[in-house]
């Protein structure tokens, strides 16, 4: 099973979502829940940056979860699909609303 928790104070919303399959990162760290927070500029330059390449809506994904979590596109990479499906519904969440219909453009 699951879980997320939902922590909202003064800052911005955040959520971690536990994941069902950990993954190892090429140095050795064990990963075992993914944050999702409200995008910061820095999340959105890298989300744009992978839409001007083409990307596709995996890789517009795992370019801002990476963002936001201070992860490489290769760690990220490791994560399983099941995860992956689970996380990236949630990521439209954390999105400013100009960029949610984005890939529909």
């Amino acid at each position: 099973m699951t879980s997320t928790s939902e922590t909202v104070s003064a800052g911005p919303s955040k959520r971690t979502h536990h994941l069902k399959h950990p993954f190892t990162t090429a140095d050795g760290k064990q990963v075992t829940e993914i944050l999702f927070r409200r995008a910061r500029a820095k999340d959105i330059l890298a989300f744009e940056e992978e839409l001007k390449r083409g990307g596709s809506d995996t890789g517009v994904t795992l370019a801002f979860l990476a963002s936001v979590n201070g992860m490489s596109l290769d760690d990220l990479g490791e994560i399983d699909a099941e995860d992956m499906i689970e996380v990236g519904a949630m990521v439209v969440d954390f999105l400013p609303e100009q960029f949610k219909g984005a890939r529909e453009e």
